[in-house]
């Protein structure tokens, strides 16, 4: 009465992901963090019918489906405002996901070490020069935006 009866299976990564995808599972656990900082990072990988697969959700609204398409081109930023929120609208009627937690970032690191940098997304990019600085220089974690 009023429980939910679980049985829990493992299975090696490959594995999960075929079964998800392929809808053998009633439910599935991923992680995601942005590329970039827009909205559509989100929205076509997570919404659109056919390329959310990788999610196993099988979530497919026509309407959601539409609006993503005209928000990835539409370059006025009052309209793209107007559509994502019509975008969240629908979404809160059908919760095709729920989103579990949110990691944060921490960076601890030496004063004599500069070229830290800080992406956007809040990711640590390891493609920019680190280089070690002379003890009495003091560096900060510098945003790269």
């Amino acid at each position: 009465m009023g429980l939910i009866e679980v049985e829990i299976k493992s299975a090696e990564w490959a594995t999960y992901v075929d079964n998800a995808r392929n809808a053998r599972m009633m439910l599935s656990l991923f992680g995601w963090c942005p590329d970039y900082i827009d909205p559509d990072d989100f929205l076509t990988l997570f919404l659109k019918t056919g390329v959310n697969k990788w999610t196993g959700s099988q979530y497919s609204n026509l309407t959601v489906d539409q609006l993503v398409d005209q928000v990835s081109i539409e370059v006025d930023q009052t309209k793209r405002v107007q559509l994502y929120a019509q975008v969240r609208k629908i979404l809160a009627e059908d919760v095709p996901f729920i989103s579990l937690l949110q990691g944060s970032l921490t960076i601890v690191y030496s004063k004599n070490v500069g070229g830290v940098m800080l992406g956007p997304t809040m990711l640590l990019y390891y493609i920019h020069y680190i280089q070690k600085l002379a003890q009495t220089t003091f560096s900060t974690l510098t945003p790269f935006f």
